[in-house]
């Protein structure tokens, strides 16, 4: 059986297919006499990769996008015949550039912001008061959830602190309670005189 599957074949292909784009307009920089603002031409394929949630493959075509600028100002055609003056190319490239990079980077965050969402909606809702949690809008007992969905079995015992509070508990009931009784967990419990 194939591992890499449908799903995996059909976003590769949509990288591949996002990828020559960024070629496509790369060379379309190259060959057109005024190809100051082609850079827009970047943007669509940058939102476009947002789709795939891959953060790195989206910076990766954010850099790609800012190398083919960058190597189209070397190779302007309008700059070498000298049709646009040198800063006005200089200036439209690096607006560019800085465009494509910030669009990149609100675009990683989204995406950076999308997983933090999705894990908070993995979270488990437990009552503050009865400990009981919360699945699919029915609330049951910690057991029954350990039980259902852990497949773990339960058992009980008491914690430390759980103990001595009970004792201390026990001993207010008694000083203040009936009059002739003794505290009956100074006689059976050798655990308290430890």
């Amino acid at each position: 059986m194939n591992t890499f599957g449908h799903q995996g074949r059909r976003i590769l292909l949509y990288k591949i297919f996002l990828v020559l784009g960024l070629v496509a307009i790369f060379i379309v920089d190259l060959s057109i006499p005024l190809g100051l603002i082609i850079w827009l031409s970047y943007i669509p394929l940058i939102f476009l990769a947002v789709f795939l949630k891959d953060r790195g493959f989206l910076r990766f075509l954010g850099f790609l996008s800012c190398g083919f600028i960058i190597l189209a100002f070397f190779f302007d055609v309008s700059r070498v015949k000298e049709l646009v003056p040198f800063w006005i190319s200089v200036y439209h490239r690096m607006f560019g550039i800085i465009i494509i990079l910030i669009i990149d980077h609100i675009s990683c965050k989204l995406l950076e912001t999308r997983e933090i969402v999705g894990k908070l909606e993995k979270l488990i809702k437990v009552c503050a008061w009865t400990k009981r949690i919360n699945v699919d809008g029915e609330w049951i007992s910690l057991e029954e959830f350990m039980r259902r969905y852990l497949d773990k079995d339960v058992t009980h015992g008491i914690s430390p602190e759980a103990y001595e509070k009970m004792l201390k508990e026990s001993n207010v009931k008694h000083e203040g309670g009936v009059k002739g009784k003794q505290d009956l967990h100074d006689t059976e419990n050798p655990a308290r005189d430890q």
